[in-house]
């Protein structure tokens, strides 16, 4: 069973499900590389700290071995762990608290509320437009987010784990936050993940199209029976949810879901987001 320890109210949860020292300097080599890739998003953006609440966060640390191998795996090999990160049940216990305290989250369906990470993904009717409004769509998109920003940091750390000795000196993980930000009196609720992965910006094609799944399945199956997992990942990352994706060198990469009046942007959009 997994479980989690606190840090300055942030929990640590270990993807093998076993309760590590978070003094270790792998943990602590990676808490600071994603606290030095915040400092660099909130100095690019401009973001005053001094004005954000926090609400709710947790790092998601993959302390098994997999990644400190992954040069040395197999096509196979590399295929059956990802499939296996993809459901991680500790991930998706841990979303769900915090999206639970979000102020969307009585707007999404009931039927939704309890979706798991595979099936937000293969879902057609999660995220229609055309059957719920524009607050309930919202709060499906910060939900979508934060199940297909997952598969975007995977696929980074998974990249990073092939190409270099990263994860020699700091463990692989994300950190998931959940905060208000006050700025020019208005407040805004906004969720960020932080990886320690390396990636590139990829226009990720639609999975619905035939070319691009048989070009896909081609490419796995002849090209890249060795080597590295990492041509867009499982073309989930960033394709419903209005993420907005920063990358810092090979240091990691953010995504944000924007604020409800970054997406709708209207008066009357800001008002009803704020109650």
């Amino acid at each position: 069973m997994t479980q989690s320890t606190s840090s300055t109210h942030c929990d640590h949860i270990f993807s093998s499900g076993t309760l590590e020292d978070i003094q270790s300097p792998r943990v602590k080599g990676l808490e600071r590389s994603i606290s030095d890739i915040w400092e660099r998003y909130c100095q690019t953006k401009k973001i005053n700290q001094a004005d954000m609440e926090m609400v709710d966060s947790f790092y998601y640390i993959f302390n098994k071995s997999d990644f400190s191998n992954w040069s040395k795996y197999s096509w196979p090999e590399q295929e059956k762990s990802m499939e296996a990160m993809k459901v991680y049940k500790s991930y998706q216990n841990r979303m769900e608290r915090l999206i639970s305290k979000s102020q969307y989250y009585h707007y999404i369906p009931l039927q939704y509320r309890e979706i798991n990470l595979e099936e937000i993904g293969v879902n057609r009717n999660f995220l229609s437009d055309s059957d719920y409004d524009e607050i309930s769509s919202y709060a499906m998109m910060r939900k979508m987010l934060l199940a297909e920003g997952y598969y975007n940091s995977v696929d980074a750390i998974s990249y990073a784990a092939y190409h270099g000795d990263k994860y020699n000196k700091m463990l692989p993980g994300i950190k998931v936050m959940l905060y208000k930000y006050h700025q020019n009196g208005k407040s805004s609720e906004e969720v960020v993940i932080i990886d320690n992965g390396v990636g590139q910006p990829v226009d990720k094609p639609s999975r619905e199209s035939a070319m691009i799944r048989s070009i896909y399945s081609t490419y796995k199956r002849w090209i890249s029976r060795k080597g590295v997992y990492y041509i867009g990942g499982y073309h989930l990352g960033l394709l419903k949810s209005k993420g907005d994706l920063h990358l810092f060198d090979n240091q990691g990469a953010v995504v944000r879901h924007m604020s409800y009046w970054e997406v709708f942007g209207t008066e009357e959009a800001i008002q009803q987001a704020q109650g």
